[in-house]
């Protein structure tokens, strides 16, 4: 009986320990997927105001359409364009050529290393890539104000 015990302890101990290891993960890939989140939709906004003539005007129809359900959440606004872009390889293959010259993503944006993250240029918003597939302008990321004075 008392084996018994001691095996039903040990088969929790070890469930708990994969749940923990599950877990995680999970949120190991949630902060992964947020630290790509951010500048894949950066440097698409970079792509609509800067290299317009990359969209044509039925592509910049499609992508309002598609954008216009999603929530204002970066995370759902990044894959929608990741997804849009994989048919429209000539814009995939620009927006990479941003991202690379960002930096190397999976090591400028690991935590602990601010030093080496990117700035933003945009204030990303649902509203804003709206308004940079519109009207081809959105308002640039202001930084907060320093204070220099001696």
């Amino acid at each position: 009986m008392q084996q018994l015990i001691a095996l039903a302890r040990q088969q929790l101990f070890d469930a708990n320990l994969q749940r923990d290891f599950v877990e995680q993960t999970i949120t190991q890939v949630k902060r992964q997927t947020m630290y790509f989140s951010e500048p894949n939709l950066d440097t698409f906004i970079e792509l609509l105001t800067q290299n317009r003539s990359l969209f044509s005007s039925e592509q910049l129809a499609e992508l309002e359409q598609a954008i216009e359900p999603l929530e204002d959440d970066l995370e759902i606004l990044s894959e929608a364009i990741s997804l849009w872009s994989k048919n429209h390889p000539e814009i995939e293959n620009a927006q990479f050529q941003l991202l690379n010259n960002i930096s190397t993503i999976s090591t400028a944006l690991l935590p602990g290393k601010e030093g080496n993250v990117p700035r933003l240029k945009h204030s990303l918003s649902k509203k804003n890539l709206k308004n940079a597939i519109v009207q081809g302008s959105v308002p640039k990321k202001t930084e907060p104000p320093t204070d220099d004075t001696p």
